[in-house]
């Protein structure tokens, strides 16, 4: 009776696992799934700092998988249940491939990864000090403006890989219109590492990462700008700055009302020889007184430096104008004679020149029978630097006419010349006896 009842306990153990395994390979059979976008987490970047080391770069940041498991396990997993992990403890500086480890939920077994590795990239860890930017954004009234009271902390210590920490100009607090009032108010403010020309930069670290900032609901005006330039280069090369003839202030209306115009610090371009852009500081403003970054380009001086070159066109006797010659007279040149204009100036006006807007004369009228010696003068179309005459001066002979006659204007004959080839100024306005 025993044995009976044992063999039946068996008997339906047995029965019972194999209609458990029908009803799951009926009723919840495996399945297949792909989870998309997982997010990439790098892990020990610690390490990297105990070394003096940062990442600056990783080829990815998400990544596709396909799983398998059973049809009940795989109907509520997400891309939050799985976790992706690259270990940044193996890393060394320089280009580095690094393994994806993924992590799944029991009962579920990755197939497939559209990435198994990551290229990372790591560099010098270094920081530096940048100053904090306040800037307002949303609508305003006219001629209302944010204004900073104060910052708690005006600037903030940036660390990270070096590529990256050497880009940032700047941090930059963003503070909507719509938390200002008529009185001041102190707003807690995220800061983002920016670029010069405003683009925001990732990867780097901030400490503060955030600041209070006192602001309030200011006025607004446009003044005069003043800009100071000292230019003390001793190169030849042309130097033009440009920069708004007018800024704008902010700052309580009673404050603002005396002030009409301000000076920015001097700025010293004597030493720069590429164009460029230079930040303009203002350091003596009245008390009160603040300038907007609203107009970002009348806070910028544009410096445009243009060297200088030289060019040299040559003229024969008879491309010389010869005037105030008497009735009855011939006045020559030596039929060899030849004389050089140099003209010096920036590479774009040197280049704009030819021959034919150089005008050669000279006045004959002070030549008596015996002929003499005559000023060579030079007329140029366009306004030039500097232009030398080489001779400056030379002679003509003068012959009676047999059978009479007007002015001559032709070359040629016995010359003597004289000139030292000394550079004068012209301004297109060389004089030109008539």
């Amino acid at each position: 009776m025993l044995n009976n009842k044992k063999f039946n306990v068996i008997l339906s153990l047995i029965v019972a696992a194999i209609l458990w395994m029908y009803v799951m390979a009926e009723v919840n059979p495996a399945a297949t799934k792909s989870i998309k976008d997982i997010s990439i987490s790098y892990i020990h970047t610690d390490m990297l700092t105990e070394r003096g080391l940062a990442m600056s770069a990783g080829s990815a940041s998400t990544l596709d998988i396909e799983v398998t498991g059973s049809r009940s396990a795989l109907s509520s997993v997400t891309a939050g249940d799985i976790s992706a992990t690259v270990d940044m403890a193996v890393a060394v500086k320089g280009d580095n491939e690094i393994a994806i480890t993924v992590r799944v939920p029991s009962g579920i077994t990755v197939t497939r990864k559209s990435i198994s590795k990551i290229s990372a990239t790591v560099e010098s860890l270094v920081s530096k000090e940048v100053d904090v930017s306040i800037m307002y954004t949303g609508k305003f009234k006219e001629n209302q403006q944010g204004l900073t009271v104060a910052v708690s902390s005006p600037t903030v210590t940036l660390s990270g890989a070096e590529s990256l920490v050497n880009i940032v100009s700047y941090a930059r607090g963003s503070i909507d219109a719509s938390r200002l009032s008529s009185d001041e108010t102190d707003i807690t403010c995220q800061l983002q590492a920016m670029t010069q020309d405003g683009s925001q930069v990732s990867g780097v670290t901030m400490s503060p990462d955030t600041v209070t900032v006192t602001s309030i609901i200011s006025e607004a005006k446009d003044v005069k700008l003043t800009v100071p330039i000292t230019d003390n280069s001793s190169d030849d090369a042309v130097r033009k700055t440009e920069y708004s003839q007018t800024v704008t202030i902010v700052g309580r209306s009673d404050v603002l009302a005396p002030v009409t115009a301000v000076t920015a610090d001097p700025v010293d371009i004597s030493n720069i020889t590429e164009n460029t852009e230079i930040a303009l500081k203002f350091s003596s403003l009245p008390e009160g007184v603040s300038i907007s970054t609203a107009k970002a380009d009348s806070l910028i001086l544009k410096l445009t430096v243009m060297n200088m070159s030289d060019r040299t066109f040559t003229f024969s006797a008879e491309d010389i104008k010869l005037i105030g010659g008497k009735d009855g007279f011939s006045y020559k040149f030596a039929d060899d004679f030849s004389m050089t204009v140099t003209v010096r100036d920036t590479h774009d006006v040197i280049n704009s020149l030819n021959k034919n807007d150089i005008t050669i004369s000279a006045d004959v009228s002070a030549l008596g029978e015996e002929g003499g010696t005559v000023t060579i003068q030079t007329k140029i179309a366009k306004d030039i630097q500097s232009v030398t005459t080489n001779p400056e001066t030379a002679a003509v002979t003068v012959t009676k006419s047999v059978s009479g006659g007007g002015n001559s204007s032709s070359s040629g004959g016995n010359s003597s010349s004289s000139g030292g080839g000394s550079s004068t100024p012209n301004n297109g306005n060389s004089p030109a006896a008539g």
